[in-house]
């Protein structure tokens, strides 16, 4: 089953879909961090609300490399490291932001959301392979 939905994923022929999402992802990203300090009515703490952001944003980096062929390995660094640039280029864009202000914080929420995510997908990965070789011992 998980190996069927891998394959359906995770193949050249949606990989563009795949950088769709990210694109659009992106850009809600920015539209959010386009609000000024009076319009933000935040459900959570803030730190939350970018670790939560930028791990979907890393999930979705990875996905697009994993379709396009990249190695696992690979991509779960390139997803760090672009939820990691995204993260301080969200910052500094709301240096232009009223009311805003740029947190070396969220760039740190937004690294750690980003390695927990990688770190989620692996641990699903290696529990699937663990299990499927449990599964060919019987």
């Amino acid at each position: 089953m998980a190996v069927r939905l891998r394959k359906l994923l995770y193949n050249r022929a949606t990989a563009w879909v795949w950088w769709l999402l990210t694109a659009a992802y992106m850009g809600l990203i920015f539209y959010l961090s386009e609000q000024t300090g009076d319009e933000i009515h935040l459900v959570a703490p803030d730190y939350i609300l970018h670790a939560l952001a930028f791990g979907g944003l890393s999930f979705l980096v990875y996905s697009a490399l994993r379709a396009g062929g990249v190695s696992s390995l690979h991509a779960h660094l390139a997803a760090v490291v672009g939820a990691l640039m995204y993260g301080i280029s969200d910052e500094l864009h709301q240096i232009a932001v009223p009311g805003r202000h740029p947190s070396l914080s969220d760039v740190v929420a937004d690294l750690v959301g980003a390695i927990a995510v990688q770190l989620l997908i692996r641990g699903v990965a290696w529990f699937y392979a663990w299990r499927r070789r449990g599964l060919e011992k019987r």
